[in-house]
């Protein structure tokens, strides 16, 4: 009986540490948590600007298109993501709300160089990434996740190269950095009733490249390509922290953990059309290779019989966007824009989240842009995604239906120079 009652032990805890960790991965790389907020212009018009360069932002879009911008320019920009959702239980029909803050993606970017020249170079700084999500006591899969938070930012130097009179590319470096706080409850009881719980807190960093090729056929059309690298993130410096029982502390002892993620590739093949001097038509389409996120596997730093590395399966598919988005110039100061986006998610019907509620969707954009001079605009954008998905997670059980709201106004500052 004592040796049946030690190997039950090892092999709650062990569950209890897989489970913490189950989520680690999802939270940095899916796609329900990627930004793509580098500017509140191309936002309101579907977050499309591969093939249409209009200021310092082409250095993310396009680093190729950015040799063909008129003039220098400093821009900057936030977009604030307002989050609202529920999950309903299919088993029990209990409703769980969450209670997501505001976040804050934001953009800064300057091109510097002789306009008429062949070479410009400049800096990109953004938030590729960055969310959070928190579901209240009630929450079903509170034993998964009852919040996640993520932080992060990307700089990426560049140089661009007007090749010919059409024709320019350019490449950038990019270093990205990040934090993620990670927290749910342990099928434990304190003293005071409520669940043990774990929190798990680690930075991650990697390096990686923007590359992208512009073909100017006409002062009505044009093209580019864009092709961003994989990034292997690597977290060294993670902790997890535990809160339980007295009586547990020496199963549950706080520790190092590591692991490597993967954030795939994006290619990304862009048009723009001006059927008039007044009108502008973007088309892009976005592939993300999702295959590399497979199995992941997570390292502990003082590893023992009930706790070994988790090798966590993830199956996720290629993802895809087709972006659609226009501009009207109502007058030489006023512009005004309209977007879609449509996204494929990664992620399959059995391996849905409470973390990343991801799904496949169709959101509207609009926006507008005010010069009051010749060198400065003022831009104001408002994306709407609406996120609707049925799914059992066949490894945590968790049954049910997901619906969220995402609300993201959009203001920015551009000077040319």
């Amino acid at each position: 009986m004592y040796l049946n009652s030690i190997t039950h032990k090892k092999s709650l805890v062990k569950k209890i540490i897989i489970s913490i960790l189950f989520f680690f991965p999802i939270i940095v790389f899916a796609q329900g948590y990627q930004l793509n907020l580098q500017s509140v212009r191309q936002t309101g018009m579907g977050g499309t600007g591969d093939a249409d360069p209009q200021d310092a932002s082409a250095l993310f879009f396009n680093p190729g298109s950015a040799a063909f911008l008129k003039t220098n320019s400093v821009t900057g920009g936030i977009l604030p993501v307002i989050s609202k959702g529920v999950f309903a239980d299919a088993s029990s029909g209990h409703v769980s709300n969450s209670d997501n803050p505001t976040v804050t993606p934001f953009y800064v970017g300057a091109i510097f160089g002789n306009p008429s020249g062949r070479i410009r170079y400049g800096v990109d700084v953004y938030t590729p990434y960055g969310s959070v999500m928190q579901w209240g006591n009630d929450f079903t899969g509170h034993f998964q996740i009852t919040k996640i938070s993520l932080e992060s930012v990307a700089v990426q130097p560049t140089i661009t190269f007007k090749v010919t009179n059409n024709f320019g590319i350019g490449a950038g470096f990019v270093y990205g950095y990040g934090h993620i706080d990670l927290r749910q409850d342990l099928p434990l009881t304190m003293s005071n009733g409520s669940f043990a719980n774990a929190e798990v807190k680690t930075p991650a960093n990697s390096f990686g490249f923007n590359v992208g090729a512009y073909y100017k056929f006409s002062d009505q059309f044009a093209a580019a390509l864009t092709y961003r690298s994989a990034l292997k993130m690597k977290s060294s410096g993670g902790k997890v922290d535990f809160t339980v029982p007295a009586s547990l502390s020496g199963e549950f002892v706080d520790q190092k953990i590591n692991a490597k993620l993967p954030l795939p590739d994006n290619l990304s093949l862009g048009f723009s059309y001006n059927p008039t001097n007044r009108l502008t038509i973007n088309l892009d389409g976005v592939t993300a290779n999702w295959k590399p996120y497979d199995t992941i596997t997570i390292h502990y730093s003082q590893p023992s019989a009930a706790l070994t590395d988790t090798k966590l399966i993830r199956k996720y598919m290629r993802a895809y966007s087709l972006k659609l988005g226009a501009e009207y110039k109502f007058t030489p100061q006023f512009n005004g824009r309209i977007g879609f986006v449509y996204d494929k998610s990664p992620i399959p019907n059995d391996l849905v989240n409470p973390d990343v509620p991801d799904a496949n969707r169709l959101s509207p954009s609009i926006g507008i842009g005010y010069n009051p001079c010749s060198k400065l605009r003022i831009d104001a954008s408002f994306l709407y995604e609406h996120i609707k998905r049925k799914g059992e997670n066949r490894l945590t059980d968790i049954n049910g239906e997901y619906l969220f709201n995402l609300y993201i106004p959009g203001l920015s500052i551009t000077y040319n120079f």
